[in-house]
């Protein structure tokens, strides 16, 4: 009986493992595919713009497909509350901190003259975070964002990372701090996500959203972004 129950066991976890090399490559596959997603929706015309600035959560990875990430949940809203149809220029880069963000996404950013732009940049920083350093690049890409049109996400809550927690809840005390100076509205991604909690609403790294993950980031940014396509 021990022996079948180990036996049992073994099959389980070797199970389990290969579904996760398997969602792993999925993964990776994602990084490239995605990105392509979104340079040809970049591509087509609409009559009200939504540039996305951020991560690889902006590029939508760990969804089954990049249109049920977060930014693509917006531009659906968009198009169904405006009637319009919705422009995406997705800007984000997997792995981008903000420094990167600075560096490559702004300046592309001020190519255009978007009607929303929404922003989730900051969760790469938060291994190797430095209060001091986090909160002058944060006010530097503040800066550089369309007043009246823009909302930022605050740092999400990592889970069973506790390290990364911490320094989220740090991080987020800063982006509270700057947001208000600025007058950014700002989505409420640690709130949303504590809240919420659960293995069931991550992808097979553990780490990115999947698409019920990335509906609680969705609803995070929807009360900020109906303000401004009400305007």
């Amino acid at each position: 009986m021990i022996r079948n129950f180990l036996l049992l066991c073994g099959v389980v976890v070797l199970t389990l493992t290969v579904s996760q090399l398997i969602g792993l490559g999925y993964l990776w596959y994602g990084l490239k595919s995605y990105s392509a997603y979104w340079q040809n929706r970049s591509n087509q015309s609409g009559e009200f713009l939504y540039v996305a600035l951020g991560d690889s959560a902006a590029q939508g990875i760990g969804a089954s497909r990049p249109a049920n990430g977060y930014v693509g949940l917006i531009a659906a809203h968009v198009e169904k509350t405006t009637g319009k149809k919705v422009r995406v220029v997705n800007l984000s880069v997997s792995g981008a901190k903000i420094e990167d963000a600075l560096r490559e996404q702004i300046p592309e950013l001020a190519g255009y003259q978007p009607d929303l732009v929404t922003a989730e940049i900051g969760a790469n920083n938060m291994r190797n975070y430095n209060p001091e350093a986090f909160e002058q690049s944060y006010e530097r890409f503040l800066q550089a964002l369309p007043a009246g049109k823009s909302v930022v996400a605050d740092m999400p809550y990592f889970g069973g990372r506790p390290a990364s927690t911490r320094n989220a809840q740090d991080a987020n005390k800063i982006i509270s701090r700057l947001t208000s100076h600025y007058d950014i509205p700002t989505a409420k991604l640690y709130d949303g996500l504590s809240a919420q909690q659960s293995p069931l609403i991550y992808a097979s790294d553990f780490f990115h959203p999947n698409n019920r993950g990335y509906r609680i980031w969705y609803q995070a940014f929807r009360p900020a972004v109906d303000d401004i396509i009400r305007q």
